[in-house]
């Protein structure tokens, strides 16, 4: 994973969405710093389609869904019930 420093600032999402990245070029932003991501390996893409299979039948009927692919998602701020809410975006 290559990370991407800038020694003056923090990276946020909305720096994120104005990065013209190329086809399949992914990057994660965490604490500020940008990490190239590299593609997942055959083992990982099983794993996870395994686990989103279990996950998808045992939210059958539920309000919830599950997305096996890689997305924008991001991690509100604000404190909740729960210890951390998300959201996703399907578009940059």
């Amino acid at each position: 994973m290559l990370k991407i420093e800038a020694p003056d600032r923090r990276w946020t999402y909305a720096d994120y969405k104005d990065w013209e990245l190329k086809p399949g070029e992914r990057y994660e932003i965490i604490d500020g710093v940008a990490y190239a991501m590299s593609a997942p390996n055959l083992f990982h893409q099983s794993m996870l389609m395994e686990l989103a299979k279990q996950i998808a039948v045992f939210l059958t009927g539920k309000p919830c869904k599950v997305f096996p692919a890689p997305s924008t998602c991001g991690f509100s701020t604000k404190r909740t019930k729960a210890t951390a809410r998300w959201y996703s975006l399907t578009s940059r």
